[in-house]
């Protein structure tokens, strides 16, 4: 290994890192996948493309592929105990390559014969018990966002209510995701208006398909933040500079459903504009935060200094109060300092 590339190693598995986009089923450590289908007596599930098998494939037909993984794991955490334990480990994982915030996103789901609301209060317990095992210098911030399934409207206003119930206690805010071929934007925005009312912010998967009139009204709306972006135009483009509205960026995610490589990604074309980057489904795309920003500076081109520069960027963004972004930036900004010490000293 080269000394530059040593130096980018311990970069990125040693500096104090922010989560903001990802899902908590599609975060399932692959051995509990795998323990847990064989108390469900279900056969082995991989998510084994890659982004050459995958290439020639249209992006609608890579989003099936991917949301028939997800429903598949729905399947075999359809238990409290499972959600809590996916939970649990989650945070035990993140903390595992310094992250220092997290948020993880989930919709609210009735089972076990209980509630959607305690479904709510599983996940928060399985967070707080991930962070009972850590030493408090490790322990991760973790707020959790409840998302609207694109997918079943039906259940939108069971989401807003629990929202709004558990709305910082716990949950930081709201997210629009599930498959974006599923219905419209327009079904879901009378849920989210009444929301912004009660001054919850609110975070919408976009662009991840070629629909340049949702992705418009999307931004028209100003969300506090947008996920993916993987499809846009010049006009969406200069709008989302313009409002500043910050891109959540999850590369390997990207790479599986819409981008054929890092070179053709549009990571590049906003490292001058709020982003953050993220892993969206750790466990469905076997990937990390660490695999994610080592993959930024191996074949996106990109500096040490402008990973620093995200990873700030990506603290200033999270759904959290003033105080709050505060602590969690203190310990970047130490990393920062006695990091570029180190480099002028070596």
């Amino acid at each position: 290994m080269l000394a530059s590339d040593h130096a980018s190693h311990h970069l990125v598995t040693t500096m104090p890192k922010v989560e903001l986009h990802a899902h908590l089923g599609g975060s399932v450590r692959l051995a509990t996948l795998d323990e847990l289908m064989l108390k469900n007596n279900l056969a082995g599930l991989h998510f084994t493309a890659t982004s050459a098998d995958i290439s020639t494939v249209e992006p609608e037909k890579r989003m099936e592929q991917a949301f028939a993984v997800f429903d598949a794991i729905r399947k075999v955490t359809g238990n409290l105990a499972a959600v809590r334990r996916i939970a649990e480990e989650t945070v035990l994982d993140y903390a595992a390559e310094s992250c220092r915030y997290l948020e993880l996103r989930s919709t609210p789901r009735a089972l076990d014969g209980a509630t959607e609301e305690a479904y709510v209060e599983t996940v928060l317990q399985g967070i707080a018990a991930g962070n009972h095992q850590l030493p408090p210098e490790k322990r991760v911030h973790c707020e959790l966002l409840l998302s609207f399934d694109r997918s079943k409207p039906e259940a939108a206003a069971t989401t807003e209510r629990l929202v709004r119930s558990f709305f910082q206690r716990g949950v930081a805010g709201a997210d629009l995701s599930g498959n974006c071929y599923k219905n419209e934007w327009r079904d879901f925005v009378p849920f989210f208006d009444r929301l912004r009312r009660d001054a919850v912010p609110a975070t919408l998967h976009a662009g991840e398909k070629q629909d340049a009139a949702e992705l418009k009204a999307m931004l028209d709306w100003l969300p506090e933040r947008i996920g993916h972006l993987v499809f846009s135009d010049d006009r969406a483009d200069s709008f989302i500079r313009d409002h500043r509205i910050p891109i959540e960026v999850c590369l390997t995610s990207n790479l599986f459903t819409s981008v054929g490589c890092v070179a053709d990604h549009h990571v590049r074309a906003w490292l001058d504009h709020p982003i953050s980057i993220n892993t969206d489904d750790r466990g469905v795309f076997n990937t990390t935060l660490t695999k994610e920003y080592s993959l930024l500076l191996s074949e996106g081109g990109v500096s040490e200094r402008a990973v620093f520069d995200i990873v700030r960027s990506s603290v200033a963004q999270a759904f959290v109060g003033s105080e709050e972004r505060r602590e969690v930036a203190k310990h970047f900004d130490s990393f920062e300092k006695s990091y570029f010490a180190a480099q002028r000293d070596a």
